[in-house]
């Protein structure tokens, strides 16, 4: 048996409940079994914000299922979809890369940048021993957290050789980096490169982007290939399912 997972701590806003009715949507087509912990954060403090994402790892609860697969609530799969996720190759862990990133972040000067990238993957070389990977033009390659499976035979050697979340908090602030690179994505992307990890890139498909860009235009991935539509932008979390409907499934431009 598989499950998704989700979680929410806090008032959930309508745009977040529109994702978790599509996602258990999508569960029962498959046949997995589906959890959202609503205000029942696993890690202490500040932690359960973004790093409950990593809750399989530790809690036993979990244990009965071959995979888990951790999907954020402004990810949604597209309508009617029966491809099975659970179907896809897996070694320990998986995510997908945000194929587009390294170029939007190219010569970008906000907080998240294609320098800002460096100086982090440099960090994580340094204290660690982590190599990132970077792309043919030689930029820093992006995977992304809001889309993450686990194999549960290997979720006791993860959370054996992950580097503690309080230890890569404290190096990332201890640097000049933007509170961006102390929090989940970056934090899980240092993790499945480490030596001992067996990471899987799960096909772009599972986890095509669609986000506002800084001069207000819309940055879409998708192709007609798309599976899961992860909706990053402005006001979304404000908006309805008819809304999401809407833009996940080309019905209304983004």
């Amino acid at each position: 048996m598989n499950l998704i997972y989700q979680y929410w701590n806090g008032e959930r806003p309508q745009g977040a409940v529109a994702g978790s009715e599509n996602m258990k949507a999508y569960a029962r087509r498959i046949g997995a079994a589906y959890w959202c912990y609503l205000n029942e954060p696993y890690m202490a403090g500040d932690l359960a914000r973004y790093f409950d994402l990593l809750r399989p790892l530790w809690d036993p609860a979990f244990q009965e299922f071959e995979r888990v697969l951790f999907v954020d609530h402004d990810v949604f799969a597209v309508e009617g979809l029966e491809a099975n996720i659970f179907d896809e190759p897996l070694a320990d862990i998986g995510m997908c890369e945000e194929l587009g990133m390294p170029a939007y972040r190219d010569g970008r000067t906000k907080h998240i940048n294609g320098v800002a990238d460096h100086v982090w993957a440099r960090l994580i070389k340094s204290t660690w021993g982590i190599t990132i990977p970077l792309d043919e033009q030689g930029r820093v390659r992006v995977f992304n957290s809001g889309v993450v499976m686990y194999r549960m035979a290997a979720a006791q050697k993860l959370a054996r050789v992950f580097i503690t979340i309080r230890e890569y908090i404290a190096a990332v602030r201890n640097s000049n980096l933007s509170g961006f690179y102390a929090i989940d994505q970056n934090y899980m992307d240092a993790m499945v490169h480490l030596n001992s990890v067996n990471f899987t890139e799960m096909h772009v498909e599972w986890n095509r982007q669609v986000h506002g860009k800084d001069d207000g235009s819309v940055y879409d991935e998708r192709t007609d290939q798309t599976k899961f539509v992860h909706i990053q932008l402005s006001g979304a979390d404000d908006r309805d399912a008819a809304w999401h409907d809407g833009i996940v499934n080309g019905k209304t431009p983004p």
